[in-house]
């Protein structure tokens, strides 16, 4: 099983947001505009694209229709990316916490 998680750590949670505050935005802007890189021809089998689409309709009904449109225009709260489960981020203690609660 593989699972890709983008964590975004520092030594406090403050640093952590500034640090990475713009790369996240940035990210889930630029993420959605091309779906050639999110999936090129080969990269998945007919099982896994299925496999994704399934997991995408339990994420799907885990946040909300608006939230995701600010997800993928950058309009989140940082702290808001984390909460929603885009990315784990802040201090080791914090970090260490979330992996450990979605393990």
């Amino acid at each position: 099983m593989a699972f890709t998680q983008l964590v975004c750590l520092a030594p406090t949670d403050a640093e952590a947001e500034a640090k990475y505050i713009e790369a996240v935005k940035y990210f889930y802007r630029n993420r959605y505009t091309n779906p050639a890189y999110e999936a090129p021809p080969g990269y998945r089998s007919q099982k896994s694209v299925q496999a994704i689409l399934g997991h995408r309709k339990v994420s799907d009904s885990q946040v909300s229709a608006e939230d995701r449109e600010k997800a993928a225009s950058g309009e989140l709260d940082f702290w808001d990316y984390d909460r929603l489960g885009y990315i784990i981020a802040g201090s080791p203690a914090r970090v260490r916490q979330r992996i450990r609660e979605l393990c």
